[in-house]
């Protein structure tokens, strides 16, 4: 029988704090679930610390990779439960009842995506909460936390996997890709505690934001034509001229242009007019 969840760890030299991400996920009193170890050769005692379990349930696949998006498709390449998760070697599932919660979501939902939060380590004393729910407009803004998604494996099939051209944000393209087709479910408590100091906060992704409007045009071409959607644009638009990001917003612009000159010409008379 196939377990419900999938939950892949990429690893690479992350004796510090895996053992605590494992145990994290051992303690949950939900147990129908097996955890991927996709290692990229580690140099430390990773391996030895995934072995110690000697858990049946816990899987490992030790081999050179091309970044952590090519490792978390791996991942999906040998997940067999109905649900993946993703978590970070650095992070750990917040309580020992969130695998239950999330399983009393998924046996009675429709969606292929679960989303809650993520409590941060980078704001005060005890961390903040990441972020809420996430409408189009929030997510064309910033990504959800993938510690805090869960996807129904079959998704993986039908829209693609992690695009490893994106170094540190393919998981947010995906979550786009995703919701241009997707409906999400937002479930209101912490999946999981996130370390600030991962993958993510270590540079930029130059070419995933050069790409972002082809991209958005290209996932949601069929919403440029509703209006609701071309105020969301508008609003992007703004915001990174008031943010000086001119080239983004260059390209907003003849998007704009392109898709809905009407909506385009009366947000901008409706911009000028407020001024006066």
């Amino acid at each position: 029988m196939l377990p419900m969840f999938s939950i892949v760890i990429p690893t690479f030299n992350s004796e510090a704090t895996l053992h605590k991400c494992i145990t994290s996920i051992i303690t949950q009193t939900f147990g129908d679930y097996e955890i991927i170890i996709i290692d990229s050769v580690s140099t430390d005692n990773t391996l030895e610390i995934s072995k110690g379990f000697n858990d049946p349930r816990i899987k490992i696949l030790s081999e050179p990779d091309m970044g952590i998006y090519h490792a978390m498709n791996k991942g999906i390449n040998l997940a067999n439960g109905k649900w993946i998760y993703f978590l970070g070697s650095d992070d750990f599932i917040h309580s020992q009842d969130v695998l239950m919660l999330i399983n009393n979501v998924a046996s009675g939902t429709y969606q292929y995506v679960i989303y809650g939060n993520v409590m941060c380590d980078n704001v005060g004393p005890d961390g903040r909460i990441y972020d809420g729910i996430f409408s189009l407009e929030k997510l064309l803004r910033q990504n959800i936390c993938h510690q805090s998604i869960f996807y129904k494996n079959e998704i993986f099939k039908k829209i693609g996997y992690y695009n490893i051209d994106y170094s540190i944000n393919a998981d947010w393209d995906f979550n786009l890709r995703c919701r241009s087709i997707f409906k999400f479910q937002y479930v209101d408590f912490v999946i999981a505690f996130f370390s600030s100091g991962g993958h993510s906060a270590t540079g930029s992704d130059e070419f995933f934001f050069r790409n972002y409007l082809d991209n958005i045009a290209k996932y949601f071409f069929w919403q440029f034509y509703k209006k609701d959607f071309d105020r969301i644009i508008y609003k992007v638009l703004e915001e990174q001229l008031k943010e000086k990001h001119f080239g983004f917003a260059v390209g907003i612009f003849v998007q704009m242009i392109i898709f809905h000159p009407i909506i385009f010409v009366s947000n901008i008379k409706r911009k000028i007019c407020s001024q006066l």
